[in-house]
């Protein structure tokens, strides 16, 4: 029985280096498109906070927050952290923050209440979350916290 008169095996057949020279190449297309998709990605962010922050603060600060989800983004991540400031600015000094209360967000002053509320009026329509986390601590009290941009991952 030969493989031409049986019709199982094709004529030619692929060689073992064939196949695994075939199979890098399309991993690396695979990574060229992943690639393109996280620089679509961090492109889009980054035009989102500039036109968030424009008026509201300073060109250095929009850069860095800008050059924050830009990174983040492009390295596939789905948060950033955008803004920190002292637990103090807290009317419990972060303490609804450190325990994920859902009114956590009342309990923001000052600046990090601004922050916060253009959040709502601009990046939350657009589908972004703002996360709040206590980033460090001193002697066993919150001592800052960390405001975390957050997003979906691409479904591309």
């Amino acid at each position: 029985m030969t493989a031409t008169a049986t019709g199982i095996l094709p004529v030619t057949t692929t060689s073992a280096e064939e196949l695994r020279r075939r199979e890098l190449e399309f991993h690396i297309v695979e990574l060229e498109w992943e690639e393109r998709t996280k620089a679509r990605e961090a492109e889009k962010h980054a035009a989102f906070v500039d036109d968030l922050f424009r008026g509201q603060i300073g060109e250095a600060e929009r850069t860095t927050i800008k050059l924050l989800i830009t990174k983040a983004a492009a390295n596939g991540q789905c948060e950033a952290m955008v803004y920190s400031f002292p637990a103090g600015s807290c009317t419990d000094n972060g303490r609804a923050i450190e325990n994920n209360l859902p009114h956590w967000r009342k309990t923001l002053q000052g600046n990090a209440k601004q922050f916060g509320d253009l959040f709502t009026a601009a990046a939350k329509p657009d589908g972004y979350g703002l996360k709040a986390a206590i980033i460090n601590f001193a002697g066993g009290c919150p001592a800052d916290v960390g405001f975390f941009f957050t997003w979906e991952p691409s479904s591309l």
